[in-house]
């Protein structure tokens, strides 16, 4: 697939003075015009661009910004404008979960405007900060051809009581048993591998795959990531009646996946997740209740726009269905502040293990994000100085790895060419892990519903 590029072709690619460009994506779609959202994108901007200017030597840094201005509403106006950003206007009767269709209108539209030619690509919600400076370079030093990686090790979750969670490629490079992790999908407890906030893709698994899973309704970082470890049945709970084409829908991005063996891996050091209202009225478990309850049909309810690319309703769209979607948007409270004074004392003071430990006693006061990122949850972001430095400690050449089918922890067998013919024995060995109880007290409100 690199042979698209005839730069590529006319030089050794593996050459140590070869530039290399990481373009990151940050996606905005605030259909409910929050302020908190508009203030996080400009510093999670702002962040990069400090990134960007503090690199030198070979390796750079391209920002876009992707957004949906709903109706009337205005564009965010950015410090620096970047010569891939994407501003699409659409009737707010189509705020739908845009998030993976903007990147991947953005990538799609950096490489044909750079023949093929850009290799590098990451997204990342815009409520977020590294901590490492050298996150660039770190991550693009990993970025083979086969290489999905989560650009963090731990994240710490901006809350009265803050929590620290390990990330979905760390903990699978840490040999954490997935089947262990997967016991209780409410991800109460310390193995709960975090499948969001941060990912950078080669451009050949970005072709080989077809792009993101566009068509999910929220949950597609879980989606893909068990879908390279051949778990994509086990993201899909069992105790609700989807609809048969979405569950195929995850399943065939699995099967291409896994024939074209993307590599799990993942970036050593830590990101800061920012407040952006409680996960009360984030409501993740009543997205699955809609699906099921509407039998939403991923290609027959939505349709592409011919104009703009997006993804928008189509005529099959029921109207109750599109009222339950547009109520569920318009019940987020992404502008309440947080309860308490002291904002500024946010480092954790004990170890993941032990604060765990503390969530479950502090449900009612814990908030972050859940495992299933929204639209507008996509950006990188500066860290402050009271934050520490960086915990990149565990380089383990990891993104290196080169053993495309790595399952021997949790028993899952493939041949690798099942496009069609799809093998789900993993999630039977393992007992009914892919199961999601929606009794919300059942979830810490750290994460509110993790399926």
């Amino acid at each position: 697939m690199g042979a698209l590029c005839q730069k590529e072709a006319a030089r050794d690619v593996a050459a140590p003075s070869a530039a290399r460009t990481l373009h990151v994506i940050l996606v905005y779609s605030n259909p409910q015009g929050f302020a908190s959202r508009r203030k996080l994108l400009l510093q999670t901007h702002r962040h990069l661009l400090a990134l960007q200017a503090a690199l030198h030597g070979r390796d750079k840094l391209e920002i876009a910004v992707a957004q949906i201005a709903y109706d009337s509403l205005d564009f965010v106006s950015l410090d620096v404008q970047g010569q891939y950003d994407l501003t699409l206007r659409t009737p707010s009767v189509n705020a739908i979960w845009s998030k993976e269709n903007l990147i991947n209108l953005t990538v799609r539209n950096i490489l044909q405007r750079t023949a093929h030619c850009a290799e590098y690509f990451a997204y990342v919600d815009a409520d977020i900060t590294f901590e490492s400076p050298h996150v660039v370079t770190d991550t693009l030093d990993r970025l083979h051809p086969h290489a999905m990686l989560q650009l963090f090790e731990t994240a710490t979750l901006e809350n009265p009581t803050p929590v620290v969670v390990k990330g979905f490629g760390y903990q699978y490079h840490m040999n954490n048993k997935l089947a262990s992790a997967l016991k209780n999908v409410s991800n109460d407890h310390e193995e709960y591998w975090h499948p969001g906030f941060a990912w950078a893709l080669h451009r050949d698994v970005f072709l080989a795959t077809g792009g993101l899973i566009e068509r999910s309704y929220g949950s597609a970082d879980r989606h893909m990531a068990m879908a390279i470890l051949g778990r994509a049945q086990d993201s899909i709970p069992t105790n609700y009646t989807i609809a048969p084409a979405y569950s195929q829908m995850i399943l065939d991005w699995q099967a291409v996946a896994m024939e074209y063996g993307v590599q799990l891996g993942y970036v050593p050091g830590s990101i800061f997740h920012s407040w952006h209202g409680s996960l009360v009225n984030r409501q993740y478990m009543g997205r699955w209740q809609t699906l099921a309850k509407h039998q939403f049909d991923p290609f027959e309810h939505l349709h592409v726009s011919p104009e703009t690319g997006l993804l928008e309703w189509s005529a099959a769209a029921s109207p109750e269905l599109r009222d339950e979607v547009a109520t569920y948007f318009s019940n987020r409270d992404e502008d309440e502040p947080m309860p308490s004074a002291d904002r500024a004392s946010t480092r954790p003071s004990s170890t993941p293990k032990d604060k765990t430990k503390k969530k479950k006693k502090k449900k009612e006061e814990s908030s972050s994000e859940s495992m299933t990122n929204d639209s507008s949850d996509i950006t990188v972001s500066v860290p402050h100085e009271d934050r520490g430095s960086s915990s990149s400690s565990s380089a383990d050449d990891t993104g290196h790895h080169h053993h495309h089918h790595h399952h021997e922890e949790d028993g899952q067998h493939h041949d690798g060419h099942h496009h069609g013919h799809h093998h789900h024995d993993a999630h039977h060995s393992t007992g009914d892990h892919g199961q999601c109880n929606d009794d919300a007290s059942s979830f810490p409100s750290v994460y509110a519903g993790g399926c």
